[in-house]
């Protein structure tokens, strides 16, 4: 047999109409009365024929007599004496399922008795509509323990005992919530009944009652966590000291209590771990709460939360010296409540770092009083609790000092997960794998609804599932012929039934497994010791009303704190370096945002974030540091630039001028001091020089460049025209850092130049479009006279509207355009690309300068044969093409500039009749002479 046969189980369906397997008569195999089983499979129609129209019958004659009690009680009596007494003849004849159906059915019918005796006792109903619970309903749920639990004792269905172990759980609480309506006595008695399940529980295990074993540990489970819900209920609605003590004796009764379970439960199946873990887990809530709940009563109501995170963390603290049962579970506990408290102040943290940036919507509205009164340009108020920097402060001692927790915990868990891993995996013979223990002695559902499921669980007479043929000790397998068909599953197998090498690949991969789970947790704990105290420093100006000039102090030594040793400690693990990084820029970009609220604190404390992050920049080791740090000294430049200007008072267009040379200066090669580059040796990725190869530093520090140009179209007092220049700018800067770049990174450079080139004259619309269009108006109306100037002559329609920008824009423009085309394809093409786009410019260079009608004429002509010569001549330098298509574009470029500015000259001479003959003449000599050039030139080549 091949290792994937014996690693997968094989199980075999029986067809309706196959032989099942013979079963002997009398009792079936686990020691209940013999099932009824019909040879072609249980029907579940005799069987919803004997308990639903008796229970039919019973409510329907009940619902005939509701206004009276007594009769009512009585006629339930009668069918409840009647469904249980018909259940023995059905168990003597062999029909198991039956009884079952039936008995089920009488439980029905003496619930209803019950609830109606209650009623009669009570005189009113047991069930009020008002909620809570009346001793009528305490009385009904007493009789019908007592009835059901001497039925079962007298029956031999087990499952009318297993239900008898359910419903014990409910009496006791019901009766002391009947007498004492609070939370406190339901608890201890909940706590009680689950101590009293652990007695039955002993017993059944002695006994090797499997089922009623597997019902009083889910029952004391569930009294268990009950008992705690109530307890917790108690606690929070306490209110005077004494009350808390109370509370707190039950908790601790409780906590016994499950402690014991949990003892109890270790060591034992993989069903038992699992119930230990989460019974030492409802010890250490109560642990937990019965130490904060004394507290809880002493202070306000915004300080409650820190009673229960410092009572997590003692109990954190007293886990290691725990037992090894108790360990997981009360840990687990213990985090989960810290982690509720932490996650109950979170709002008001996320506010404390929130609300501050809104400084920079609305600066230098002045803070009136403290912190906490004006965290916002809005005078927003914060209502945080005062015990938040506390619990994030208690969140970071559990993460530092948590980490061999952590790992002792892991230790602990590492058998439930085999267990768990192994809890389908038990065989029915060594090497052979078959159905699950749990699968093969599930009881049957009695019920005619589930008798379909029945036979998928079932050991008795129709065995419906069943494990494949054993092999024998030859090493052979046989198979019975039958008429069933084979249906292969795999399943999960225990390592001890996989063959040696198998065996060991799965140590293996399970203690990889284990591993890694280790370190993903010590990593997660060690990150978020630097982010849960950079959240307490945060918010304990706030919390505390500090004044302003003191929060700044604490957040800008926060910053340092932690930005500073990211060079100069030793890093050990990445992601904590990261993490601490990250929140040292957090913490600075808080800085910069509280410094916009007073006019007096903004520079200085620009001022000193800059140097903080020229400074880290110079000492990292990692590209993380450099990334961060270099991008945060240029961001924060171009806002000290920015403010500088509002501040003291500088044009607008200076001051976009100014924030403008921040991106300018990255461009720059950076050359340190050589004591300095020596000093800095260590720098994984050093910044003496930009490289050729783009790295991510550099990368960062351009993204950072390109933020604060755009940054400064956000100035206020900005005209339209004072845009458009800084647009136009901003594409020259792109323009030249396209030499600069590679790759991806170089062809967003490209893009950013070309497109902002093309839209910083579109900017100045009406005057940009009547220099280019305007001449054209006079096809329309042709001779009409010539005014003494071009401005004026431009168009039939209206003088040209003066915009002294355009022509810096256009050039501008034009600068950046030619830059890109020599940078990406070299000498030749910068020169076509330029002849191209600086027609433009020249041609709107007689509207700006105010020159007359004859001269703007005649520098279009000049402009037109010029254009002419170069198209006809070609670029000087060596194509970079050949002889190829690129060579012919760059020869030809200048010529449809030429043919514009031949057919703008025309048009515009058509203001005079004498302009006009003059013009045309001149451009039939200019084209005669372009034409004889390149006839010359082919005739060279």
């Amino acid at each position: 047999m091949t290792v994937e046969e014996t690693v997968k189980g094989t199980i075999k369906l029986v067809e309706p109409g196959g032989a099942p397997d013979p079963v002997p008569a009398g009792d079936s195999p686990d020691g209940g009365p013999r099932r009824d089983a019909p040879r072609d499979g249980v029907r579940p129609l005799p069987l919803l024929g004997c308990g639903v129209p008796l229970l039919a019958a019973a409510v329907l004659l009940a619902v005939l007599a509701w206004d009276v009690p007594l009769v009512r009680a009585g006629v339930l009596a009668v069918f409840t004496v009647t469904a249980l007494g018909v259940v023995g003849p059905l168990l003597r004849r062999g029909h198991a399922l039956a009884g079952e159906s039936v008995s089920l059915a009488g439980l029905a019918l003496l619930v209803l008795t019950g609830l109606s005796v209650g009623e009669a006792v009570q005189g009113r109903p047991v069930l009020p509509a008002t909620g809570g619970v009346t001793p009528g309903l305490a009385l009904a749920a007493i009789l019908v323990t007592i009835i059901w639990m001497g039925y079962a004792g007298l029956s031999s269905l087990r499952l009318s005992r297993s239900l008898a172990i359910l419903l014990a759980q409910a009496p006791l609480p019901l009766a002391v919530l009947a007498i004492l309506p609070t939370w406190a006595g339901p608890a201890l008695a909940f706590f009680v009944t689950a101590g009293l399940d652990l007695f039955l529980w002993r017993a059944t295990r002695r006994h090797r009652a499997r089922l009623e074993q597997l019902t009083v540990g889910l029952g004391g489970l569930l009294s268990g966590s009950a008992g705690l819900a109530a307890a917790v209920v108690a606690a929070l609605h306490a209110v005077t000291f004494w009350h808390a003590l109370r509370v707190s004796a039950v908790l601790v009764a409780g906590l016994l209590v499950a402690a014991l379970w949990a003892i109890a439960l270790s060591g034992g199946r993989a069903r038992h771990v699992m119930g230990a873990g989460f019974m030492a887990g409802v010890a250490g809530a109560a642990a937990v709460v019965a130490l904060a709940a004394p507290f809880a009563v002493l202070v306000p109501a915004q300080w409650r939360v820190l009673g229960y995170a410092g009572a997590s963390c003692l109990v954190l603290a007293a886990c290691p010296r725990l037992l090894g049962a108790l360990r997981p579970g009360c840990a687990a506990a213990g985090a989960a409540i810290l982690a509720l408290a932490g996650l109950w102040v979170l709002p008001d943290v996320i506010a404390a770092v929130n609300l501050p940036l809104h400084w920079a919507t609305e600066p230098w509205r002045g803070v009136a009083g403290s912190v906490r009164a004006d965290l916002g340009p809005g005078g927003e108020v914060w209502q945080g609790s005062p015990a938040a920097p506390l619990v994030m402060a208690l969140l970071a001692v559990v993460c530092l000092r948590g980490c061999p927790l952590a790992g002792a915990v892991l230790d602990d868990i590492a058998p439930l997960r085999r267990a768990v891993a192994n809890l389908g995996a038990r065989s029915d013979a060594p090497g052979t794998p078959g159905l699950p223990p749990v699968g093969r002695r599930y009881a049957e559902i009695p019920a005619a609804w589930f008798t379909a499921l029945a036979n998928v669980f079932r050991r008795g007479a129709t065995k419906v599932w069943q494990g494949v043929p054993r092999r024998h000790e030859d090493g052979t397998g046989s198979q019975a012929a039958s008429s069933s068909s084979v249906i292969v599953l795999p399943f999960a197998v225990k390592r001890s039934s996989l063959p040696g090498g198998e065996r060991i690949r799965a140590r293996h991969a399970e203690q990889r497994t284990a591993s890694a789970a280790r370190r993903a947790v010590l990593i997660l704990m060690r990150v978020g010791v630097p982010v849960f105290i950079a959240l307490a420093v945060v918010t304990t100006p706030v919390a505390a009303r500090l004044p302003y000039n003191v929060t700044l102090a604490v957040l800008f030594g926060l910053a340092v704190a932690l930005l500073l040793p990211a060079g100069v400690v030793q890093v050990r693990s990445l992601a904590v370096h990261r993490a601490v990084v990250a929140t040292g820029a957090g913490a600075a970009v808080l800085v910069c945002a509280w410094s916009l609220a007073e006019r007096v604190a903004t520079l200085p404390m620009l001022a000193a974030v800059f140097t903080l992050f020229v400074v880290c920049a110079l000492l990292a080791r990692t590209a993380a540091a450099q990334v961060v740090t270099g991008a945060g000294g240029m961001l924060t430049a171009g806002g000290l630039t920015a403010c500088a200007a509002v501040l003291l008072g500088w044009p607008a267009l200076a001051g976009a001028l100014a924030v403008l040379t921040v991106r300018a200066l990255s461009l720059a090669p950076i050359r340190l001091p050589r004591r300095l580059r020596v000093a800095t040796a260590r720098i994984h990725a050093p910044l003496p020089a930009v490289p050729v190869a783009r790295t991510w530093q550099w990368v960062a520090l351009e993204v950072a460049a390109v933020v604060v140009s755009y940054a400064a179209l956000a100035l206020p007092g900005l005209s339209r025209p004072d845009v458009a220049l800084v647009t136009a700018l901003i594409a020259v800067l792109a323009a030249l850092g396209v030499r600069n770049r590679t790759g991806g990174w170089r062809a967003v450079a490209v893009v950013e130049a070309c497109v902002l080139a093309a839209l910083a004259p579109l900017l100045l619309g009406t005057s940009f479009a009547a220099a280019v269009h305007g001449p054209f108006d006079w096809l329309a109306r042709p001779w009409s006279g010539v005014p003494a100037s071009a401005r004026a002559a431009l168009s039939p329609e209206g003088p040209w509207p003066v915009e002294p920008a355009l022509l810096p824009v256009l050039a501008l423009a034009a600068v950046a355009v030619t830059v890109v085309a020599g940078a990406v394809l070299g000498r030749r093409a910068a020169i076509s690309a330029g002849l191209v786009v600086f027609s433009l410019p020249a041609a709107v260079l007689p509207l700006a300068l105010g020159l007359s009608y004859w001269a703007a004429l005649a520098c279009l002509l000049a402009l037109t044969a010029g254009l002419a010569a170069c198209a006809a001549v070609g670029p000087v330098g060596d194509p970079v093409g050949g002889r190829g298509v690129l060579a012919a574009l760059e020869r030809a470029a200048p010529l449809p500039a030429a043919l514009w500015t031949a057919s703008l000259a025309a048009a515009w001479s058509l203001a005079s009749a004498p302009a006009t003959a003059t013009v045309l003449a001149v451009l039939a000599v200019i084209a005669a002479g372009y034409a004889l050039e390149v006839r010359t030139s082919r005739t060279r080549g």
